[in-house]
């Protein structure tokens, strides 16, 4: 499960919860890109994931949102003021970064490499809340999805960057295997999920 789940997931659940209030549920991360074995041998019901495609077949997947993801870091750092910021602009600078595998980290990756910025470096976290602290203290720049930094940018504890370089948002899929018995109880989970994120 994503960002996206873990700051949307209670509305979906409330509203699960009042039709199947008996049903055990069982939330875990999980970071692997390769979903086909766990989704085949049930070890995963369904995922949520943020991926823009999710190329295999033996997959099924249906699109729930396309996710706003932004530049933000502490209001005194330099890039803060920029009435525009560029992607050259992050050359030089401290990156607080997810892990590798995140596919809008991916997209910044694959930008970056592109156009040859290297930045001054890059400090990897699992967690996000350690990444948003670190941008509110002004100790680089952080990519995040804007749900996930929501209540720093209203509390003025962070503030996004007025990014002109190419967009960094990134599609929320419901994931399950393509031959999955779909139990009455995941089928409405399933549509529980599109009903209340789906844009």
């Amino acid at each position: 499960m994503d960002l996206s789940g873990t700051y949307r997931l209670p509305r979906v659940l409330r509203k699960f919860r009042k039709q199947y209030p008996d049903v055990e549920l069982i939330f875990r991360p999980y970071e692997d890109a390769n979903l086909v074995q766990p989704l085949e041998t049930g070890q995963l019901d369904v995922t949520i994931r943020m991926a823009d495609e999710i190329a295999n077949e033996r997959l099924s997947s249906i699109h729930l949102r396309t996710e706003r993801v932004i530049f933000v870091t502490g209001p005194a750092h330099p890039l803060a003021a920029k009435a525009k910021v560029a992607p050259e602009d992050l050359k030089g600078q401290t990156m607080l970064l997810t892990e590798a595998g995140c596919a809008y980290r991916k997209k910044l990756d694959d930008l970056l490499s592109l156009r040859g910025i290297r930045p001054k470096n890059t400090t990897e976290f699992t967690s996000v809340e350690a990444i948003k602290g670190c941008a509110a203290l002004g100790m680089g720049v952080a990519l995040l999805p804007e749900i996930a930094v929501a209540a720093e940018l209203r509390e003025d504890r962070l503030t996004a960057l007025r990014w002109s370089g190419p967009a960094m948002d990134i599609s929320t899929q419901v994931i399950w295997h393509r031959d999955k018995w779909i139990s009455p109880a995941l089928d409405v989970f399933v549509k529980t999920l599109q009903k209340e994120l789906q844009e």
